[in-house]
């Protein structure tokens, strides 16, 4: 529910060799990828969410987790509060060269 289908999720260079090229995920594969269990491996504990932003329905915020940082924003639909577009990055310490 707070993904909107319309979601555009975006790294850059976050592969192994750090290649210069944007890495794109689309709701739906973000949502199958969910339900099969992407990502339970990476949970962690830590989850710091801030909003930058927020008014007239559109909001930006700032999330970190232990493995990730993501810069989101959000747009207010009838369903409620959705991810509309994300950018993300490994966090200090994690990913596929750590």
């Amino acid at each position: 529910r707070a993904v909107h289908p319309a979601l555009a999720k975006r790294a850059f260079a976050q592969d192994r060799d750090r290649t210069p090229m944007i890495d794109e995920t689309s709701a739906d594969e973000m949502i199958d990828g969910a339900a099969a269990g992407a990502g339970r491996t990476r949970a962690g504990t830590r989850l710091d969410i801030r909003f930058a932003e927020i008014g007239g329905g559109i909001a930006s915020v700032n999330a970190s987790s232990d493995h990730y940082v993501d810069l989101l924003h959000l747009i207010k639909t009838p369903d409620g509060w959705q991810i509309i577009n994300a950018l993300w990055r490994w966090a200090d310490g994690h990913g596929p060269r750590a």
